[in-house]
């Protein structure tokens, strides 16, 4: 409030004939606000109109994603113990790639026990070939498992 009043040259509050000045929609009456003259460089920060933010994580993975996703998939090694058992599904991974593409804070989300193991390791022997990005970014992708 405080940044606002430096632009704030006066506030009218307007009603009965003085109002109707401002149409039918001023019958009940108006409030009209009058700024100083001021330059841009004069505008607090905060009132200035905000500039759209680069979403740089939407924008390294709408490019990048589905070459993650492939490497991933490379790098699978199906379990013994879960072919044996004939176990499939999806296991969901979350974890963050840094600026050098590097991983690290691998968490398994959701997904069978005798599947988790093998999927933090292809994360781990894929992250070798992903792509660099400008800021570290956490993404979550599923991973599935299917015996032909």
């Amino acid at each position: 409030m405080e940044n606002f009043r430096k632009i704030l040259e006066q506030i009218e509050i307007l009603t009965g004939p003085q109002a109707h000045a401002y149409g039918i929609n001023g019958i009940a009456g108006a409030i009209n606000i009058v700024t100083k003259k001021v330059t841009e460089n004069q505008i607090p920060q905060q009132l200035l109109p905000q500039k759209p933010s680069v979403d740089e994580k939407k924008e390294y993975l709408d490019k990048h994603l589905e070459q993650i996703r492939s490497l991933i998939n490379q790098n699978v090694k199906y379990p013994l113990k879960a072919k044996k058992l004939s176990i499939e599904g999806i296991v969901t991974a979350k974890f963050k790639i840094n600026e050098d593409g590097t991983v690290e804070n691998i968490t398994i989300i959701d997904g069978h026990k005798f599947l988790q193991s093998a999927t933090i390791e292809a994360i781990e022997n894929a992250s070798k070939s992903f792509p660099k990005t400008n800021q570290s970014i956490e993404i979550q992708i599923p991973i599935e498992y299917k015996l032909i």
